[in-house]
């Protein structure tokens, strides 16, 4: 189970660290200078063993499928190359791992000199054996040319050597034996070299980075002038074209020798095959047309229609566009004569300029003054000529006259121009609308998906060719949409200057395995010295545990203090003996509300109010002078913003051995909550005594003042009912007066006592079931005598279910009294009270 999982993670490895090296490719060939997955499989196969070959052999063939199946579909002859490269790398690991066992001080520790020149010689014999299979087999798959194989082969020894002294050093820091040898390494060589190699890659990138963007700027510039200077040269002929319009437009007649000397300046350029005149001629007059054409000396002129692929069957009786004048005669001779509408393509262009007066060229096609055998493609460019309208010919298309045209031939006018190209560009000129519905011409090669359009003029199969550096112009020719397409390959880029690159990478990859070998040095010399060391100090580790322990507990005790310091919600401050503060807690920042660095630049006097300042001084010089070992004080702090704090100070001296002080600490602690409650304490207190004084007072003055008044209304209702020496009729209203009166005074005597009982808590409530009916009627009986002498009606109207309550019989009595009262009291005379 252990061995299956040390194969798949070499396979996993292997493959990955495979797969990112690709990353690091310089152009033009894209080798690449590191290779570590032959590191990886060389340290795998000196940890596990042999067999780990196996692991290798497919991890290699793995990456290899995959990288072809990139470049080309996989089939069973694809797979061999991939499958000797497998057999290099897995040869080289074993080869490596022999030698390095053979001559390598066992346990592999690498910490010697000796040691690691023996591992590099050792890995540069055994990476020889997978660039020569590669390279060979790379030959003999017609991948490489034979004179490429001598710097394939040090490209591939040399990333596949620096692989292996990078790569391994860093995977026998994960799993080389011994293990006390090796894991002391990872962050000083693995992950030192793992950092360094990285920093290289992506500077390897970045060089990579700017030798293409050189590269794609040297071919813009120049794809770009090819582009422009193809298509001026194409108008050139467009130029002609509107001359040799202008011809026929001012003459009616042209001759043969008009003709001539018309074309003749334009034919010099070399842009053009040929400049025809093709007129229309009536189907009825062609005998009595061929005869006038052989009264000019062409005995062999006749109008005929081409037969061959390309052309169309002309329905009968249709008027042809026969080809009357061609210019220059030679080499075009042959196609005079040919009626143009006999081919799909220069039909379909001289169906468009018919239609719309405008130069239309047609499809590539294959030219009828060609000899067989010849594919060059030729293009026509037609410019319709009308005849004046009368009333014989109103329409276009029966007005027409004939043509004018220019022949391309798109190879020939192609190589004309290479001498003004870079010689490395490859040009292709693509009619974009071969192949498209109405196009008259059929698509060079089939398309799978979209039209890839008819190659005009180029390398044959460049219009299907897909290039890394690819330039493309689209032009508007004749109606027709071309693309000039420039492509190159970066391997034929003069100014590619890959040798920088190259330079950069091999300096720095080898500065990385030197420095590799100079950590396994330092860190095996460390390792010896360490354990020298540690069977030197042996005796004093106990020491230095017991040490360490009670520093560790003092950091302890320290960090607790801290914390409480921290965390106490009262402010600590230290200053010096000057009052200038040293170090002040989150609490007293709080406090004063400024930072501790803001503290540090003020002194007490900052933040003391003005008031208390010199009572503050006072208490601090004895203190400083000794006389007090510490004082407390209450005082006001003017803090951050101007508010006024309440504060109570406990100051105290911090003195050294000798008893002499060194700092003064104070605690200081906001009172002004506290005082506040204090000062609402004794508030609620005066409020609470001055409370009991009047319940005091009132109940007091309510039972002095009943007993007085009770024998005044004692003695009235004496005077009242004495028979012996009855009271004069005039004095009865008088006695009368005087016990309503002490009645009423009575009753607020008793309310005033009810209240202060209320306050002070002493009123005793019964309660019982009453009832309402008797308990109205002795309320009604009490104010009935004032309600008839003011004629007010009392009634009631109570529910069955009103008739009992529950409450003090007393208390209850008095509330409907009270009510009744009132309701007599405050109404108008001959009123009605109704009781519900």
């Amino acid at each position: 189970m252990r061995g299956a999982l040390a194969a798949a993670l070499t396979v996993a490895a292997y493959y990955l660290s495979g797969l990112a090296t690709l990353l690091l490719g310089i152009p033009p060939g894209y080798a690449t200078p590191l290779f570590p997955a032959a590191g990886v499989a060389l340290a795998c196969v000196l940890v596990f063993g042999p067999r780990m070959l196996p692991a290798v052999a497919i991890a290699s063939f793995l990456l290899n499928t995959t990288l072809g199946a990139q470049r080309a579909p996989v089939d069973l002859l694809s797979l061999l190359l991939p499958a000797c490269i497998a057999v290099g790398a897995t040869l080289q690991a074993w080869a490596g791992a022999a030698l390095i066992q053979r001559f390598v001080r066992q346990p592999l520790m690498l910490s010697e000199p000796r040691d690691l020149a023996k591992f590099f010689v050792a890995c540069a014999v055994s990476c020889v054996i997978a660039a020569g299979i590669g390279v060979l087999a790379l030959w003999q798959s017609h991948v490489l040319p034979v004179s490429a194989l001598a710097f394939s082969a040090f490209t591939w020894w040399v990333g596949n050597l620096l692989g292996a002294l990078i790569a391994t050093p860093i995977v026998l820091t994960l799993i080389g034996q011994p293990r006390d040898a090796w894991v002391p390494r990872r962050k000083a060589v693995g992950l030192t070299l793992t950092l360094v190699t990285l920093l290289l890659a992506m500077g390897i990138m970045q060089v990579t980075r700017w030798t293409n963007e050189r590269v794609r700027a040297a071919f813009e510039r120049d794809a770009s002038s090819a582009s422009f200077a193809l298509a001026s040269h194409l108008h050139e002929p467009l130029q002609a074209l509107e001359a040799m319009r202008g011809v026929f437009l001012a003459s009616d007649d042209v001759t043969r020798a008009e003709m001539h000397l018309a074309a003749a300046a334009w034919l010099k350029s070399g842009a053009l095959q040929a400049i025809a005149w093709s007129e229309h001629v009536r189907r009825a007059d062609v005998p009595a047309f061929e005869a006038m054409i052989h009264a000019e000396g062409l005995a062999n002129f006749r109008v005929f229609d081409r037969k061959d692929a390309g052309s169309v069957a002309t329905p009968a009786g249709e008027d042809p566009i026969v080809l009357r004048y061609i210019e220059p005669m030679q080499g075009n001779a042959s196609a005079l004569g040919l009626n143009a509408l006999s081919l799909s393509a220069t039909r379909a262009a001289i169906e468009r300029t018919r239609r719309n007066g405008q130069a239309a060229a047609t499809g590539g096609f294959r030219l009828t003054q060609q000899a067989p055998g010849e594919s060059e493609l030729g293009v026509v460019v037609y410019q319709a000529i009308y005849k004046k309208p009368t009333a014989d010919v109103p329409d276009t298309k029966s007005a027409l006259e004939g043509t004018v045209s220019v022949t391309l031939r798109m190879d020939t006018l192609l190589r004309g121009l290479q001498g003004q190209f870079a010689p490395y560009l490859a040009v292709c000129v693509i009619d974009m609308d071969a192949g498209a519905p109405g196009a008259g011409v059929a698509a060079s090669s089939p398309a799978l998906g979209a039209n890839p359009g008819q190659r005009l003029a180029g390398p044959p199969g460049c219009e299907s060719v897909h290039s890394a550096l690819a330039h493309v112009r689209k032009v508007d020719y004749g109606g027709r949409h071309w693309e000039l397409r420039v492509s190159a390959q970066p391997t034929d880029l003069p100014d590619a200057r890959t040798g920088d690159a190259w330079l950069f990478s091999l300096v720095g990859l080898m500065s990385a395995a030197v420095l590799g070998a100079f950590l396994l040095l330092v860190t095996g010399r460390t390792r010896r010295i360490e354990t020298a060391v540690q069977q030197r100090t042996a005796a004093l580790e106990a020491e230095v545990r017991e040490r360490e322990v009670a520093e560790a507990a003092l950091r302890e005790s320290e960090q607790r203090f801290r914390n409480i310091l921290n965390s106490v919600p009262i402010g600590v401050v230290y200053s010096d003996l000057r009052g200038k503060v040293i170090q002040a807690n989150p609490g007293f920042c709080a406090l004063t509300g400024y930072s501790e660095d803001e503290l540090m630049l003020l002194g007490p006097l900052d933040y003391t109010h003005p008031d208390d300042i010199t009572q503050d001084a006072e208490l601090n010089a004895q203190l400083v002078r000794g006389h007090i070992p510490m004082y407390r004080l209450d005082k006001r702090y003017v803090v951050k913003g101007g508010r006024i704090v309440r504060v109570r100070a406990t100051v105290s001296m911090l003195r050294d051995a000798q008893g002499q002080g060194r700092r003064i600490v104070a605690v200081v602690e906001d009172i002004t909550e506290h005082l506040r409650l204090e000062e609402a304490e004794h508030a609620r207190e005066a409020a609470e005594a001055s409370n009991r004084a009047k319940s005091e007072f009132l109940s007091r003055m309510s039972h002095e003042l009943r007993t007085p008044l009770n024998a005044m209304l004692g003695f009235a209702q004496l005077l009242d009912l004495d028979q012996r020496h009855p009271l004069a009729d005039p004095q009865r209203p008088w006695i009368a007066q005087i016990q309503q009166a002490g009645w009423h005074l009575l009753e607020m005597i008793n309310d005033v006592l009810d209240l202060s009982r209320i306050e002070s808590g002493n009123l005793r409530l019964q309660t019982e079931t009453l009832s309402l009916l008797e308990v109205l009627a002795a309320s009604v009986s009490m104010v009935e005598g004032e309600a008839r002498r003011r004629r007010i009606d009392i009634s009631q109207d109570l529910e069955p279910g009103s008739l009992v309550v529950v409450g003090d019989a007393t208390r209850t009595k008095q509330i409907l009294t009270n009510l009744l009262s009132n309701a007599v009291k405050y109404n108008a005379d001959a009123g009605r009270i109704h009781i519900l």
